[in-house]
């Protein structure tokens, strides 16, 4: 073997330190012939190029043959040589040889079934004391803490309760576990397991990501060096072929559906996150403009509940940070406009992503649970529901009513004020993505410097708002104040006039022709002869009617109606 038996018990002793609980036989057996076959160097080389891990088929199923039992029994007594591992917890059965160690049932189970079926062998429960249930391979605690955590023992910075979730963490490897899995095994809390989890996480052991299993969101836990990459620019999706030429030429589902449309090892449904979201902006951004429906059909959802109800959050969310937007839209050369569309706008930065595979409850309308609460950014006003009604008083200043929000507005991703950046730029970038509707103070306030100095913010805004403050090359940059009302309150909203502009032509947005469907059944346009069927004669007939000062109007309304005049 090229690599050296030293190299191959050193790299052991590291597969056997995930396993803080005992590694299994099994696992030791299928070590050993992954580092024959050199599968780990390979494994390593392509996760590293792909990004994208995907969990390790041990070869347990199928019996390994005698060559490589021969490479086993070997690695066993120089293992075992070495003295930083035990077989037991104790080491009690440090003596007993590797056949002797496969000759044991390795479960309960087994052990019942050998005793009803087979009769003990006299010869050698005399010669050596066997024990009933096959027993595990430990290391030093101090080896295990090292393989987990990069550091020796420190209950400090890991204590008992956290430690024993990173060691089961540690043990699933590739796989990694569901959060209430590791309860389950743990038999901690359920209350408290999600906090560990996060201070975990927080201390950079192990990776959290957003799972979708049994038709609810929960988390997935890997150590992080096992954690699939997350998505970037220049590597969306581990490599798969994401061009226009491959998601556009047909509407057969992608080859990689199954990670939101199949079940994991113990079938129960899931949903890779991640990768849902990387495909569903792969095709929208492929197609340009498509319909929710096409979306659905790419994807292999189509008639799949729970599937499409994940899709319908992923779409508002990238809606609300401004990566897709929905619009309506028709096919070209077609009156008929499809409203269930969506477009590409901009692709998610790492930010994004963050926020999309954030995992937790959701939050309340107050950011502060103590006793100053504070709203969310851009939260309603009270009363905002409902339609305004108009200033009686003509002595008070003019109060423009909203009555309904426009229908396209994206949602504005700010940082908050930065000591780099002044601050008078930084409420005028937000405020201009406002558009003409504009923001007031409490929104401005909450998403830049904070809901507590909303005061000092209006008085800010003010000063802002007066029409000499730009010089006059930079008039797009000005901003102005309005007073309207929203239900039964009236609070001044601020605009920039860059964000007013307001082109005379709207953008007609088509389709692609190849997402064509058959329109059969669909309603129809109104043609010209069937709107003068539904209502009356064209209304420049009236007019010519009566420049020739006839009495045909009449006539029309005396036949049509059955009137008398």
């Amino acid at each position: 073997m090229a690599q050296g038996l030293d190299e191959l018990v050193e790299w052991l002793v590291g597969e056997v330190s995930f396993y803080g609980d005992g590694c299994p036989l099994s696992e030791f057996i299928a070590a050993v012939i992954r580092f024959q076959e050199n599968d780990y160097d390979r494994r390593k080389d392509a996760s590293s190029d792909n990004g994208d891990q995907e969990p390790a088929q041990v070869p347990t199923k199928s019996p390994p043959t005698e060559a490589q039992l021969k490479l086993v029994r070997l690695a066993w007594k120089w293992l075992l040589s070495t003295g930083e591992v035990s077989i037991g917890p104790e080491g009690e059965w440090n003596h007993l040889t590797f056949d002797e160690i496969m000759s044991v049932p390795e479960d309960v189970g087994q052990a019942v079934a050998l005793l009803k079926d087979e009769k003990p062998d006299l010869a050698t429960s005399k010669h050596k004391k066997l024990p009933r249930i096959r027993p595990r391979i430990f290391v030093g605690e101090e080896t295990i803490w090292k393989t987990l955590t990069g550091h020796s023992i420190d209950y400090k910075r890991v204590p008992n309760l956290e430690w024993k979730c990173l060691v089961v963490i540690g043990s699933t490897k590739e796989d990694g576990i569901l959060q209430g899995d590791l309860n389950r095994a743990t038999g901690q809390d359920k209350r408290s397991v999600p906090k560990r989890t996060d201070f975990l996480a927080q201390k950079g052991y192990i990776a959290k990501r957003t799972h979708m299993v049994r038709g609810m969101k929960t988390s997935k836990l890997w150590l992080t060096k096992f954690a699939p990459a997350l998505p970037v620019p220049s590597n969306p999706l581990g490599g798969k072929d994401l061009s226009r030429a491959s998601l556009t030429r047909d509407m057969q589902p992608v080859p990689w559906h199954q990670q939101w449309t199949g079940k994991d090892k113990e079938g129960r449904a899931e949903i890779h996150y991640m990768a849902l979201g990387q495909t569903i902006i792969a095709i929208t951004k492929a197609w340009g403009t498509l319909r929710i429906r096409d979306l659905k059909a790419k994807l292999g959802i189509l008639g799949k509940k729970w599937q499409m109800k994940v899709m319908s959050r992923f779409l508002r969310r990238f809606h609300k940070l401004g990566n897709i937007t929905y619009v309506a839209a028709t096919f070209a050369g077609d009156k008929h406009v499809f409203k269930d569309c969506v477009r590409f706008a901009r692709d998610p930065t790492e930010s994004d992503w963050r926020l999309l595979l954030a995992t937790g409850k959701k939050t309340s309308r107050y950011t502060n649970q103590g006793k100053d609460k504070q709203p969310r950014a851009r939260s309603k006003p009270k009363g905002g529901k409902g339609r305004g009604k108009k200033a009686s008083n003509p002595a008070q200043p003019t109060v423009k009513v909203l009555r309904k929000k426009p229908k396209l507005r994206l949602g504005a991703a700010m940082t908050g004020w930065v000591p780099e950046k002044p601050l008078a730029n930084t409420v005028a970038d937000f405020v201009l993505t406002g558009g003409a509707r504009g923001y007031s103070t409490p929104e401005i306030s909450t998403d830049t410097v904070g809901y507590v100095f909303r005061r000092h913010m209006f008085t800010h805004l003010i000063n802002l708002s007066n029409g000499d403050v730009q010089p006059a090359g930079l008039r797009e940059y000005q901003m102005s104040k309005e007073l309207v009302k929203l239900g039964n309150t009236k609070q001044y909203m601020f605009s920039v006039a860059g964000g007013r502009k307001v082109t005379g032509t709207e953008e007609q947005l088509t389709i692609d022709p190849a997402l064509r469907q058959d329109a059969d059944g669909m309603e129809q346009p109104l043609t010209n002869q069937n709107i003068q069927d539904a209502f009356g004669p064209n209304p420049d007939d009236l007019t010519a009617a009566a420049n020739r000062k006839s009495t045909w109007l009449s006539k029309v309304f005396t036949t049509r109606r059955g009137w008398s005049i």
